[in-house]
């Protein structure tokens, strides 16, 4: 497994706080479509192969050194 930087909630979390809004409120138009198609994209490939990922939350979406 490659290594991970945290996950899409440490991240949200960071932003939050670093711009006192809300959850996700400190997301770009770019950064959060960016990161809902990279997570379509994930379900589909696991679809594709016949996987159901039934937790699908924050705190499972793992994010790499380039925010993928």
């Amino acid at each position: 497994m490659q290594l991970c930087d945290g996950s899409l909630e440490d991240q949200v979390k960071a932003v939050s706080r670093s711009t006192n809004r809300g959850p996700a409120g400190g997301f770009n138009q770019r950064q959060f479509m960016s990161t809902m198609l990279q997570i379509a994209e994930g379900l589909s490939d696991l679809h594709a192969r016949g996987i159901l990922f039934g937790d699908l939350k924050p705190d499972n979406m793992l994010i790499d050194p380039d925010t993928r």
